[in-house]
């Protein structure tokens, strides 16, 4: 459901799934604005993480960084 509402957005959005090994070695190593710009690119408007909760104590301080670099994210 959530892809077929992202569709209609028509922007463009980079999915991840943290339950996937190597993404959540990067997220979790990502610890400044420019890594993560470079996880999900600078053409990227919308960012879907799933499975992030059990994660998110480490992403949360990471994403704060890119919202500080690139609000409109």
């Amino acid at each position: 459901m959530l892809k077929i509402l992202v569709e209609k957005l028509k922007v463009e959005t980079k999915w991840l799934n943290a339950d996937e090994a190597d993404v959540n070695k990067e997220l979790t190593a990502a610890n400044t604005s420019t890594a993560l710009m470079q996880i999900i690119g600078s053409e990227t408007k919308l960012v879907i993480i799933d499975e992030v909760s059990s994660r998110s104590k480490i992403l949360i301080k990471n994403w704060k960084l890119l919202h500080d670099t690139k609000p409109d994210l």
